[in-house]
C-alpha cells in the first residue's frame, strides 16, 4: 500500500522513515503468520518456507520476538451488559509486564498478571503458543544460531 500511495522516485521522505515505516508494515503482517506457517499442530507444518530464523532473517526474528514479548499493556476488548440493556465496550490491559530471561541456552519468557481471571485464560493458552513458536524442530521461530536450544514460556500472577 505505501508503494501505491507514494509518489517513487522523487519521494523526499529520510530513508531512514521509509525504512521504519516498511518494518513496522512487516511487523503488522508477520503478527498472525505463526497461524500461515502451523494451520493445525498436530501436524508438521504447512508453509515451511516462512520459518523464521536468525541467521536468515534476524531482524524480522527481533520483531516476533518483540510482537511475543509484547503482551503487556495490550488492551483486549471486553463487552458487558448494563440494567438497561445498554451495551458498555471497555478496553482493560490484562498483562502487568512480561520478562525474558536467557540461561545456558534456555530462554524463560514469563507474564504477569494483575487478575487470577487473566492468569488463567493465558495459562490455558501458554503450551500451544510454545509450541507453534518455540517447538525445537518445527517451531515458527528458530533461535538456535543463538545457541537458544529450548523456550519456556510462563505465566505468573503476583502482581
Amino acid at each position: 500500500m505505501n508503494d501505491v500511495l507514494r509518489d517513487f522516485p522523487g519521494d523526499t521522505t529520510h530513508p531512514i522513515r521509509q525504512f521504519c515505516i516498511e518494518w513496522a508494515a512487516m511487523a503488522v503482517l508477520m503478527h498472525d503468520m505463526s497461524k500461515i506457517y502451523w494451520h493445525s499442530l498436530n501436524k508438521c507444518p504447512e508453509n515451511t518456507h516462512i520459518r523464521l530464523k536468525f541467521d536468515v532473517d534476524p531482524l524480522s526474528c527481533i520483531i516476533a520476538l518483540a510482537d511475543i514479548l509484547e503482551d503487556f499493556s495490550r488492551p483486549l476488548v471486553n463487552f458487558s451488559h448494563h440494567k438497561q440493556k445498554n451495551v458498555i465496550v471497555s478496553y482493560p490491559d490484562a498483562c502487568a509486564s512480561s520478562m525474558l530471561e536467557l540461561f545456558n541456552g534456555k530462554m524463560r519468557i514469563t507474564y504477569r498478571f494483575h487478575k487470577k481471571a487473566d492468569y488463567a485464560t493465558k495459562k490455558i493458552h501458554l503450551p500451544e503458543e510454545e509450541k507453534r513458536y518455540f517447538d525445537s524442530q518445527y517451531g515458527y521461530l528458530d533461535l538456535s544460531a543463538l545457541g537458544i536450544h529450548s523456550v519456556k514460556m510462563c505465566a505468573d500472577h503476583s502482581c
